[in-house]
């Protein structure tokens, strides 16, 4: 598959505050160092001017040894979700959660450096999750912008306080997905474990093989779109959760 968005789906997950998004037609991306294709990034090579990807941060996002078909999968996967957004209707909509999610950016950047995670990653969670709605009450009965099941709150050492504290949910949120990130190795595995439950996927990580004494073995990509080895609604989830962080960095 080829499309504009082919190496910055991959690399947007790897160090997206690096990243503009290619002009029509180009297959490269650009850093704020100059042009430097995908695969140098991805590999730490360095040219005057470019700064690598660190190595950790290379891992984390599972983009080490990724295979083609793996990789081909979760392309297609993400630029479909795009592709709902970049339709009139899509853009509204798009328009709106991220006019929802700029409202609290302080609270956002606060939890950021607070918990260890990533602003763009809270963002994209929260606009999946409920649009950035602190009110938002699920059919299950998770509540707010992260979609929090009260328990949660216990097992992060917050204290409840029903879910529409805007810093309470979203400290919560963060701390409960670095959480899911340690616990895996990935943060792929991690948005899987936040949609599905970690012991769900424990479960089924075991009874495929990919889930070790720590952490999680392998790709998620591969085990998601090679081996299909991942429930296809938690795949779906982590592929809008992507699609979304690169449309926050491509708002129009």
């Amino acid at each position: 598959m080829t499309s504009r968005y082919r190496s910055f789906i991959a690399a947007v997950l790897v160090a997206p505050h690096l990243l503009s998004l290619p002009a029509a037609g180009e297959e490269s991306l650009y850093s704020r160092g100059g042009h430097l294709p995908l695969a140098m990034m991805i590999q730490g090579e360095t040219q005057p001017g470019h700064t690598p990807i660190p190595h950790s941060v290379r891992v984390m996002f599972d983009l080490e040894g990724i295979t083609s078909e793996a990789a081909m999968g979760m392309e297609w996967s993400i630029e479909r979700h795009i592709a709902r957004y970049r339709t009139p209707e899509g853009e509204a909509d798009f328009a709106v959660r991220y006019a929802n999610a700029c409202r609290y950016d302080a609270i956002i950047s606060q939890v950021s450096q607070a918990e260890g995670v990533p602003e763009q990653l809270i963002r994209a969670i929260g606009m999946v999750e409920s649009n950035f709605n602190p009110n938002a009450i699920s059919s299950k009965g998770a509540r707010g912008i992260m979609q929090l099941m009260p328990i949660t709150y216990e097992e992060v050492g917050v204290a409840y306080d029903g879910g529409r504290k805007v810093l309470t949910n979203l400290t919560a949120g963060a701390r409960y997905m670095k959480g899911l990130i340690d616990d895996t190795g990935s943060v792929g595995f991690a948005l899987a474990s936040y949609f599905i439950g970690p012991t769900r996927l424990r479960k089924i990580g075991k009874q495929h093989g990919f889930a070790g004494g720590e952490g999680m073995k392998g790709s998620f990509f591969e085990h998601a779109f090679e081996r299909e080895t991942i429930p296809a609604p938690a795949s779906e989830y982590v592929s809008k959760v992507m699609a979304m962080m690169v449309l926050l960095n491509n708002p129009r």
